[in-house]
């Protein structure tokens, strides 16, 4: 039983990701036999493959293991994870470096707009961006709902543009 269901959660990771067997083999370097076997439950995961899933797709071994918990680790963990691992002044280098790669222009944007709302204006203003940043980042329909308030807030930026 332990084995099968231990086969089901690194399946379930699979499907999540929407990617074949293959696909895991190759971002893993394993065998697709190998694979599969975890996967259909006769052998169990090593502490190496459960490290190269938590590394490269985010899993928590624990859960794979257990069943317990969230299947993803959160990404406050991963990247807590990755300052111990690397130190502080390689992961903040590795960052600077990534927040200028155009690939990330939307993190960058995010990250200045957080350090705005967290030093150069008054309190009061910088809880309501904090408000709106909230709310923006929850769903499509928060985003939506949010612009509908500062269209009618501001309709002088409408008419600017």
């Amino acid at each position: 039983m332990h084995r099968k269901d231990i086969g089901a959660r690194i399946k379930q990771i699979r499907l999540y990701y929407g990617v074949t067997q293959e696909d895991i083999c190759q971002a893993l370097g394993i065998t697709q036999g190998h694979y599969s076997k975890l996967e259909s439950g006769p052998n169990e995961p090593t502490e190496t493959f459960l490290l190269a899933m938590k590394a490269r797709f985010g899993v928590d071994p624990n859960w794979v293991l257990t069943g317990e918990g969230e299947m993803l680790i959160s990404s406050e963990k991963y990247i807590a994870e990755g300052i111990e691992l690397l130190g502080d002044q390689k992961f903040s280098e590795g960052l600077i470096k990534v927040l200028e790669d155009p690939r990330f222009a939307k993190l960058h944007s995010l990250v200045e707009a957080g350090g705005l709302v967290d030093s150069d204006i008054d309190e009061e203003l910088a809880a309501y961006l904090r408000y709106i940043l909230k709310n923006w980042h929850e769903s499509e329909r928060k985003r939506h709902w949010v612009m509908g308030q500062l269209e009618v807030a501001f309709r002088d930026v409408k008419q600017e543009e």
